[in-house]
């Protein structure tokens, strides 16, 4: 920000906008994928936190689990990007049925994908 009057030096000013507290931590995509057993999903698991005014949390770690399914994750603490977003890849455990995989923060309800295990 400047300021600034005639015959006068300009005044610069800095700021810097920050989000405030992780309020929510939401499924932004990946939900609702279908694929065999042993088989990596198409596309990524992708949670998001935001704080309570909707803007992003960034470096937040995400933990993604699959509670007993016995899947893989790429990454099982993902941090937060420029948006708020963490993703990993999730490759199917021999569960065939839905499983649910979640995406936490510290003190908040997890995010809830739906994952449907077909067999081979």
């Amino acid at each position: 920000i400047t300021a600034s009057s005639t015959g006068l030096n300009s005044a610069v000013f800095t700021e810097t906008a920050v989000a405030d507290q992780p309020k929510w931590i939401v499924v932004k995509s990946g939900n609702n994928q279908t694929a065999p057993t042993n088989t990596q999903l198409g596309a990524p698991l992708v949670g998001r936190v935001v704080d309570q005014y909707s803007n992003p949390v960034v470096g937040l770690m995400v933990t993604f689990n699959d509670g007993t399914a016995g899947g893989h994750f790429s990454s099982v603490s993902v941090p937060t990007d420029s948006t708020g977003a963490a993703s990993t890849l999730y490759t199917t455990g021999t569960h065939v049925g839905t499983t649910s995989v979640t995406a936490s923060i510290p003190g908040k309800n997890p995010a809830k994908f739906n994952v449907t295990v077909t067999a081979p």
